[in-house]
């Protein structure tokens, strides 16, 4: 018979054993990329997410009909839209201080009975808690920007919701007033600038060219509501939302540094009647209210950059620098236009290569110096290493490049792709009058009977063939799986400068 100290010994080895096993399992059940948790693979009702996670994506715990109960960390900054959706059986999450935005309908559908949402949180979009059919107890600081369908057939909402304005034919300009509970921050004093944790919510400064102090996190409601005074702002890289009307009628105001890329959302008529604004740049992940750009010059843009006067300056000269581009040839013309205005290089300095397949790398510059020109935001356009590095990073602000395949970097483009990024090389609202409701004039691209159609890019593809820009085939078909040769890139380029130049 074994001695109670050789049981015991084996026992500890046991647990021991199952404690690491299990530590291992739990690792295994989160796909966190670069702080954000992707998704949840585990099995457990009860969830603890890892320390460091700092956003929860898109999907990462939606339809799971296992989790009860979820653990946030105070990393976690962002609860991303759709990602706990249809969680049916979850009744209980922790909201941790530090939390800064709940998203489009992030919990819609889930049984949890309570939503204590802390003071740090600055927005909680459309939907968020919709169809939370047990959601009886909602702590709502009266800091928090809230859209209007947050609550939607709730127990809660029916309790404690006056409808203010109802949305008109689907659009989102309807308000409720929620019951609220104050902030338990006390205000603070930076300068001018009052402060609610990392909130402005007041100004009482002689305006100028105002800094709003680093770290702040979101520019209050009506802080700077006509003011007359102010004619720069300078905001911090911190800045994650700017809320409804906080520059409205700032009839004095011109220009507002880049907005950082962890920008999230501009609030209703957060620009309003700003009639002197000329300088305003946001990336593609800054959402933007309808109206919140109303009465100035970025109200059809919608916040995006503006074409500029004296776009695409021939800042170089092309006479006799590639002998392999002879003036007889078809695209010399497309070749010497690319070249002056910086939008293509040769391959090597007094070789241009026109026969040659063009990268995917080399389209990306293409389509970046194009946007930078057209919009005079070149100076985003710094020597980095790789030389692509620099092209890669802007396109990827203002569109986004975030698909695997858009790293395959020496590959040669498809045109298919190709056309998303000279669409993109543009500022997306000139393409208006030409993005109609998809047509069939390309079989391979569009067609009400193949269920493999419409391609991916086929918007883009549609609105640069009734520009003019690119056409397809003379079977019909535009051939989306072909590459493209450096010279055909020059002529699609030279005919999206000559449509951008006859617009202003």
């Amino acid at each position: 018979m074994k001695s109670k100290a050789s049981r015991y010994f084996v026992l500890a080895i046991v647990l021991a054993a199952l404690l690491f096993c299990s530590a291992a399992a739990s690792d295994a059940d989160f796909q966190i990329d670069n702080g954000r948790l992707v998704k949840y693979l585990g099995t457990d009702s009860n969830v603890t997410i890892p320390d460091g996670v700092t956003c929860i994506e898109p999907l990462a715990f939606a339809n799971n009909e296992t989790i009860t109960e979820v653990q946030i960390p105070e990393s976690v900054k962002i609860i991303q839209t759709l990602a706990f959706c249809d969680a049916k059986n979850l009744v209980y999450v922790n909201f941790p201080q530090g939390l800064l935005e709940i998203g489009r309908r992030a919990f819609e559908g889930c049984a949890l009975t309570e939503a204590k949402i802390p003071d740090s949180v600055l927005l909680i979009e459309d939907d968020a808690f919709r169809n939370c059919t047990a959601l009886i107890e909602v702590r709502l600081p009266e800091t928090v920007m809230v859209c209007y369908d947050t609550f939607t057939n709730t127990p809660w909402e029916k309790a404690n919701a006056v409808i203010i304005s109802e949305r008109m034919g689907g659009q989102p300009v309807g308000e409720k007033k929620y019951t609220t509970v104050a902030s338990s921050r006390q205000p603070t004093q930076e300068g001018a600038f009052t402060l609610l944790g990392e909130m402005v919510v007041a100004y009482n400064g002689a305006g100028g060219n105002i800094i709003i102090p680093d770290g702040v996190t979101a520019i209050g409601e009506k802080v700077f509501y006509q003011n007359h005074t102010i004619t720069g702002v300078t905001v911090p890289d911190s800045l994650k939302i700017i809320c409804s009307s906080a520059f409205e009628g700032c009839t004095a105001l011109k220009q507002v540094s880049p907005l950082p890329n962890g920008a999230h959302r501009i609030g209703r008529r957060a620009f309003a009647n700003c009639s002197s604004l000329n300088a305003f740049n946001k990336s593609a992940r800054t959402f933007a209210e309808f109206d919140a750009f109303i009465g100035t010059p970025y109200e059809h843009s919608e916040g995006e950059m503006l074409i500029r006067e004296n776009m695409f300056s021939h800042t170089r000269s092309f006479k006799s620098v590639f002998p392999d581009v002879p003036s007889n040839q078809w695209y010399y013309n497309s070749v010497a236009l690319a070249y002056e205005t910086g939008l293509m290089d040769g391959k090597t300095t007094n070789r241009f290569e026109p026969n040659e397949k063009l990268s995917t790398a080399e389209a990306v510059k293409l389509a970046a110096s194009m946007h930078a020109s057209a919009t005079n935001n070149t100076s985003y356009l710094a020597v980095s290493s790789p030389w692509y590095q620099t092209y890669y990073d802007y396109m990827d602000r203002y569109i986004v490049l975030y698909e695997p395949e858009w790293q395959e970097f020496d590959r040669p483009i498809r045109r298919d792709e190709f056309a998303y990024l000279i669409y993109n090389g543009l500022p997306n609202y000139i393409w208006e009058d030409y993005s109609e409701e998809q047509s069939e004039q390309f079989s391979d691209v569009y067609s009400l009977d193949n269920p493999d159609l419409p391609l991916k890019y086929a918007l883009e593809i549609n609105a640069l063939s009734n520009a003019g820009i690119c056409n397809g085939y003379s079977d019909g078909k535009f051939h989306p799986e072909r590459t493209i040769t450096r010279a055909e890139a020059a002529a699609l380029a030279e005919r999206a400068v000559n449509f951008a130049q006859k617009l202003k």
